[in-house]
């Protein structure tokens, strides 16, 4: 059986080591929040220009989109066409 003094104080080392990693973490934590708050003008540039290149676009991936659909339907006709003359 383990001795109960030693027990005892390895619980107390364990509780110490507990405290400190706990204000590790803390520090961490405050250190991302800090890192987040300065960075936050940055990505909300970063999302201004990712909207302005999306409204810049569309109009011509609409018209790509437009483009493919006629000429998808156009070679499912074309194919029926060569289907129906077998």
């Amino acid at each position: 059986m383990k001795n109960p003094l030693n027990s005892i104080k390895n619980l107390i080392q364990d509780v110490k080591e507990l405290g400190a990693a706990s204000q590790n973490f803390a520090q961490s934590v405050s250190k991302l929040e800090q890192s987040v708050t300065q960075t936050q003008p940055e990505i909300t540039e970063l999302q201004k220009k990712i909207d302005e290149f999306n409204f810049k676009t569309k109009p011509r991936l609409d018209r790509i989109q437009e483009l493919q659909n006629k000429m998808q339907t156009e070679i499912d006709r074309l194919s029926q066409t060569s289907i129906n003359r077998k």
